[in-house]
């Protein structure tokens, strides 16, 4: 069986289709990483309240629950951090991403 190739149209509207693919497939990067970056930001807040919970309970007087609490607050601190580095490069890439999105 041999196949017919059956040309789209000229090479300046196979251009155009490559850019609004482009263009649309850029669009649907964005949209996941806005929702992804949503979720992020909502999981650092929690996060952050959480580490405030824990701050506000006084020393216990079992030094090793302080201990433990002490290096868990530093855990969770950490983990803050991450996801604002995570954040910052998401946005970042998204500026990128939209600024050098070809306009459909």
């Amino acid at each position: 069986m041999t196949g017919t190739n059956i040309p789209l149209g000229s090479k300046e509207d196979e251009t155009a289709l490559g850019s609004r693919t482009d263009a649309l497939a850029a669009d649907l990067v964005v949209a996941r990483i806005e929702t992804l970056l949503q979720v992020l930001r909502r999981r650092r807040t929690e996060l952050k309240a959480q580490i405030a919970n824990l701050q506000s309970v006084q020393p216990s007087a079992e030094t090793r629950l302080t201990e433990l609490t002490a290096a868990l607050v530093g855990q969770m601190s950490d983990s803050v951090a991450h996801l604002n580095l995570l954040v910052d490069q998401a946005e970042l890439f998204v500026q990128e991403l939209t600024r050098d999105a070809p306009s459909a």
